[in-house]
């Protein structure tokens, strides 16, 4: 597991990137977080993890992101159908997803506020 940690506007952002950590252990990480920004593009376990985490943790949003060009998994649709999963954000690059504001978003969602 390999982890970035940073602080920017009186936040605490921690950025994980699992190699092979159990399921367990990103839901108890996801548990820990005001919100989820998840980027599904080319998953690998990130669909398995992400179907736990949004099933176990109904009071914390979840914006996932895609590529553009690429589809969501087959199943992703049991994932967006919960109220707390936000609209899918689509980026070409690194500007494009700078642009749309994604913590504003994320923020602003009603589950966000506590």
């Amino acid at each position: 597991m390999r982890s970035h940690v940073k602080i920017t506007d009186n936040r605490l952002q921690i950025t994980r990137m699992f190699d092979a950590a159990p399921q367990e252990t990103i839901v108890t990480l996801a548990g820990l977080a005001r919100f989820i920004i998840a980027d599904i593009t080319d998953p690998k376990s990130v669909p398995q993890e992400l179907v736990k985490t949004v099933e176990s943790l109904p009071s914390v949003p979840v914006q996932p992101l895609l590529h553009a060009g690429y589809e969501p998994w087959e199943m992703y649709d049991h994932v967006e159908r919960y109220p707390w999963v936000l609209p899918l954000v689509k980026y070409e690059n690194q500007r494009s997803l700078l642009r749309a504001q994604l913590f504003r978003r994320v923020l602003k969602s009603d589950r966000a506020e506590r």
